[in-house]
């Protein structure tokens, strides 16, 4: 911790609310840069720092006193990034960043090749889209920056994406991501079969997307198993059936639950079902949040701090 003595330049910490408003007692130092970035592993939980009252703040070089940035830990401030995969040869892909600002979040659009100038929140997921939901700023910019009447909390809990659509051609889709919180696992060669991959689940109200990749090809079985890869049990969950390398499926179980509990993913040999290709563990290794730092004292300085659950730890 880092409370008294003299100023150390470049300074980052994470301090306590005192009653939940203003700042009080540094909790965590961060690292000592001058730089545009730092990276530090604070002893405390992702967890206990959400739903605990601390916010990250930067102070001025040579002036520890005075505040340059600073942002809540918490639903306060949150934000959460999505990336946008091209469409039909399109070229174009991006990102989007939310924004909690209370019962309102939001939406800055980037994409590569501009917006089109319509750009919505659909029901459903990029690969089954419903109807518009909220309609975004309409652009032909390189980004856009929207105010929309729902929590972050309900577009984090997933049944949406954002989907551009190509100018003067609306039915067709340009790019797309969802919305829902995800996180990536890696899957593990077993048995010599030289299968590595990843799976990305993504939250989908009360079901996940599951978008599997694997550089050997997927076999035609492939499942969410109870368990662990150390351990795996009987199988949970099927997975899409496919020899491609690439699968979706969308099971009937939400994200928390499937992180809270024990399960594995696990591909099997094409050849031989009972031969294990790759496995990769579902948990909240390497969950993140990411929130925005807003300007103080006019420092023109502002930025993001990703947090990242590191078991015990947080980086």
């Amino acid at each position: 911790m880092y409370h008294q003595g003299e100023p150390e330049r470049g300074r980052w910490r994470v301090q306590r609310y005192l009653g939940g408003v203003g700042l009080s007692t540094v909790a965590y130092g961060l690292s000592d840069t001058s730089g545009d970035s730092s990276s530090t592993t604070v002893d405390a939980t992702l967890a206990s720092l959400i739903v605990g009252s601390f916010a990250v703040n930067l102070h001025e070089d040579g002036n520890p006193g005075v505040y340059t940035s600073c942002g809540d830990i918490g639903a306060a401030g949150q934000s959460a990034t999505i990336t946008l995969d091209e469409l039909n040869g399109s070229g174009q892909s991006g990102y989007v960043t939310f924004t909690a600002q209370g019962n309102q979040t939001i939406v800055v659009l980037t994409a590569t090749t501009g917006i089109s100038a319509l750009a919505h929140i659909h029901n459903g997921s990029c690969q089954d889209l419903g109807g518009v939901a909220l309609g975004l700023s309409d652009t032909s910019g390189a980004s856009s920056s929207t105010t929309v009447d729902t929590t972050l909390d309900s577009l984090r809990a997933g049944g949406f994406a954002v989907n551009l659509h190509q100018d003067g051609n609306p039915g067709t889709y340009t790019s797309c991501g969802n919305t829902g919180d995800s996180f990536t696992i890696t899957l593990d060669e077993l048995n010599d079969s030289g299968q590595t991959g990843s799976v990305t689940l993504t939250a989908m109200g009360q079901q996940t997307g599951l978008a599997l990749s694997a550089t050997a090809g997927i076999s035609a079985l492939a499942h969410i198993h109870r368990g662990s890869c150390q351990d795996l049990s009987g199988v949970a969950y099927g997975l899409s059936d496919t020899s491609g390398e690439s699968s979706w499926t969308v099971v009937d179980v939400g994200l928390d639950s499937l992180i809270a509990g024990s399960f594995a993913i696990n591909l099997h040999g094409s050849a031989s079902a009972s031969v294990y290709t790759s496995c990769g563990n579902i948990g909240r290794a390497g969950q993140t949040i990411t929130i925005s730092l807003g300007e103080l004292n006019g420092s023109g300085q502002s930025g993001w701090a990703t947090l990242t659950n590191r078991g015990e730890q947080t980086e």
